[in-house]
C-alpha cells in the first residue's frame, strides 16, 4: 500500500525564544510612559441621540464676550428698518404736528341756557317779591299788584341780558356788581332779604356763561325787543333768540288779564 510523498525539504529545526523574567507578585510595576506623541483624550459628552460629542475648547475670552455682552449686540429695529427709538420719536412729533380741533359750543347748549334763564328768574320773582306787597318806586307796572310780578320779571331779564350777555366781554362787569344794582333797585318789593342776594349773582353768572358760549361760537347770536307786543296786552320777559338773523328761540310773553 502506497502512503503519501514526503516532502522534499524537511522544515527547519525551531530555534528557541527566550522570555523576559516576569516580576514576582510582591514586586512593583513602574507604570508605563507615555508617549510625547500620544494626544490626550478628550471628555465627551451624551447628546439627546445618545452619541457622543466633544466638548468644544474655546478661549475663554472668547466665550466671556459672546454671552450677554451688550456692546456687541445690535440695536432693535423696526419692521421697516432703521431704530426703532427714531421712528417712535417721529410718530410721536407728526401727531403733534395735526393743527387741533377748535371746538365750540353747540346750539342747543345755547338754547337750553335762554331756557333755564327765563325758569330762574320766574323762580326768583314768585320767591322773592310777593304781588301782594305794598311796595312803591314810581315805575307804573312794578306798582300795580296785578302787573308787579310780570314787570319785575321783565326787569331782572333786560338788566341781566343787556350787562351779562350782549355787553361787551372787555366792558363788561361783574356779576356781583350786576346783582347788587338789582337787588337794590327792588329792595322796596321784596318781604326779605334772606338768600335774594346770592340768587341774583347766580343768575347774573348764567347770564356771563351764555355770553361766553355765544362768543365762542361761530355764528352771531342776538335777541329781539322787549318792546315787541307791549301795549297789546302782553309783557316780553325773554325776547326772541335769533341765530345768523334766524329766529330759533321764540319770545317769552306773560299776558295780562
Amino acid at each position: 500500500m502506497c502512503a503519501g510523498k514526503a516532502d522534499d525539504n524537511p522544515n527547519p529545526a525551531s530555534n528557541p525564544v527566550e522570555l523576559p523574567n516576569r516580576p514576582s507578585a510582591g514586586a512593583s510595576v513602574a507604570p508605563h510612559p507615555q508617549s510625547s506623541t500620544e494626544r490626550p483624550r478628550s471628555k465627551r459628552t451624551h447628546t439627546s441621540s445618545g452619541e457622543h460629542r466633544p466638548k468644544s475648547h474655546r478661549p475663554q475670552s472668547e466665550r466671556k464676550s459672546r454671552a450677554g455682552s451688550s456692546s456687541t449686540r445690535p440695536p432693535k429695529t423696526s419692521e421697516h428698518g432703521g431704530r426703532r427709538s427714531s421712528s417712535h420719536r417721529e410718530h410721536h412729533r407728526s401727531r403733534r404736528d395735526f393743527p387741533a380741533i377748535q371746538e365750540y359750543p353747540e346750539d342747543r347748549a345755547i338754547r337750553r341756557g335762554v331756557a333755564e334763564l327765563g325758569t330762574f328768574i320766574d323762580q326768583h320773582v314768585v320767591s322773592f317779591y310777593p304781588s301782594g306787597s305794598s311796595g312803591y318806586s314810581g315805575m307804573s307796572e312794578m306798582d300795580d299788584p296785578r302787573t308787579r310780578q310780570p314787570a319785575i320779571r321783565r326787569y331782572v331779564a333786560q338788566k341781566v341780558i343787556s350787562s351779562m350777555i350782549i355787553a361787551d366781554s372787555e366792558s363788561s362787569p361783574s356779576p356781583t356788581k350786576i346783582a347788587h344794582e338789582i337787588a337794590d333797585d327792588l329792595q322796596v318789593y321784596s318781604s326779605s332779604n334772606g338768600d335774594r342776594l346770592d340768587n341774583l349773582i347766580g343768575l347774573c353768572e348764567l347770564g356771563e356763561k351764555l355770553r361766553i358760549d355765544m362768543e365762542d361760537h361761530p355764528a352771531s347770536w342776538s335777541f329781539g325787543s322787549f318792546e315787541e307786543g307791549h301795549g297789546n296786552g302782553f309783557v316780553v320777559l325773554i325776547p326772541a333768540l335769533s341765530r345768523d338773523g334766524q329766529q330759533v328761540v321764540p319770545s317769552q310773553r306773560f299776558r295780562i288779564d
